[in-house]
This record gives structure tokens, C-alpha cells and sequence, in this order.
């Protein structure tokens, strides 16, 4: 949603003692590293899983080398390096 970053960021400076970069850290190395899909994310994967494999650059995200390049499946690693750079570009930037 547009607006949403800078509103967290204002958010941020009035409320919270703690620098951005920390506060980011966990969400960029689960980004880095991967969360591992449980049976819920799995089977909502399955129902709207024509939407995940829409265009290249969602297939590039959501699908996985380990299932031949079919969509991430229970106890797949999500990973989103690309997700990670943006984060921690954010927090550099508003320090």
C-alpha cells in the first residue's frame, strides 16, 4: 500500500527507542536464511497456487528447486533474498 513504509518509519521515530536496523534484523535473516513452511501455508499454497505462478517474477519467489519447480510445499524453505536486500536497505537508510 502506498504510504505504508514512510507510515511505519513515522511510527518508528515517535514511538520506539530501539534503531531500525535492530528491529529489522530477525525479518532480514528469515528473509536470508528461510522460514519453513508449515501444512497451513502449504495447503492456502495449493488453493491460490495459480496466483503464485502467474508471472515469472512470482515463480521465481514461491517455487522450489527441491519439487522439481513446483510451488514451495510443507517443510520448504521460503526464501527471499531479494526481500532481505530491501530491508536492510531500509533500515540503512532511515536511521
Amino acid at each position: 500500500m502506498p504510504g505504508s513504509v514512510a507510515g511505519m518509519f513515522k511510527i518508528h521515530e515517535d514511538l520506539c527507542s530501539l534503531p531500525m536496523q535492530r528491529l529489522l534484523k530477525p525479518a532480514i535473516r528469515a528473509a536470508k536464511e528461510g522460514v519453513k513452511f508449515s501444512h497451513l501455508q502449504a495447503m492456502i499454497f495449493k488453493i491460490v497456487g495459480s496466483i503464485y505462478s502467474a508471472t515469472a517474477e512470482a515463480k521465481e519467489t514461491y517455487t522450489c528447486s527441491a519439487n522439481d519447480g513446483g510451488l514451495i510445499e510443507e517443510n520448504d524453505l521460503l526464501r527471499q533474498p531479494a526481500l532481505a536486500e530491501t530491508l536492510d536497505a531500509l533500515g540503512s537508510e532511515w536511521q
